[in-house]
C-alpha cells in the first residue's frame, strides 16, 4: 500500500501551501507517493499525522513504529507521539478503537514517555474521554 494507492481509495489529501518544514508539504508528499507505507520513517509519518494524511492508515503505523521504538531504546519517539497527540479530539473520538488503544498505549507506558510527554498526554487523555 502507497500513498498513491490511498489517494485512489480516498482521494488526495488537501496539503497547506507551507507547514514549516522542509521540503514544502506538496514536495514532501509526492517524493512519498511510491514508497509503500511500511517503508516510511517515523518522521514522515508523525508529519503525515500532522499534516492529517490518511489518518485511518498512518495512526495504526504510529503505533507499531513507537512499538518498535520502545523495544529498541526503551523510549517512545517523542516526535511521533506529540503528532499522535495534537491530531484533533474529534478524529480520535470517531475511532474508539483507536482511541483505547492509544489511552493503554499512554497509560502502560509512562516510564517510557519523553520529558514533554506527561502533561501533554494528560491533557490528550482528558480531551478524549468527553
Amino acid at each position: 500500500m502507497t500513498f498513491n494507492d490511498l489517494d485512489l481509495q480516498h482521494g488526495p489529501p488537501s496539503l497547506p501551501e507551507n507547514d514549516g518544514g522542509t521540503p514544502p508539504p506538496n514536495e514532501w508528499y509526492d517524493s512519498l507517493r511510491e514508497r509503500t507505507l511500511e517503508q516510511l520513517e517515523a518522521g514522515d509519518v508523525a508529519r503525515a499525522c500532522r499534516l492529517g494524511v490518511h489518518l485511518d492508515e498512518m495512526v495504526p503505523l504510529s503505533f507499531e513504529l513507537l512499538e518498535i521504538a520502545v523495544a529498541e531504546t526503551g523510549m517512545y519517539d517523542g516526535e511521533l507521539l506529540l503528532a499522535l497527540l495534537g491530531i484533533s479530539p474529534a478524529f480520535w473520538q470517531q475511532r474508539d478503537y483507536l482511541t483505547q488503544q492509544f489511552k493503554l498505549m499512554l497509560q502502560n507506558g509512562r516510564d517510557a514517555l519523553p520529558e514533554e510527554v506527561p502533561k501533554i498526554a494528560r491533557d490528550f487523555l482528558i480531551k478524549v474521554s468527553r
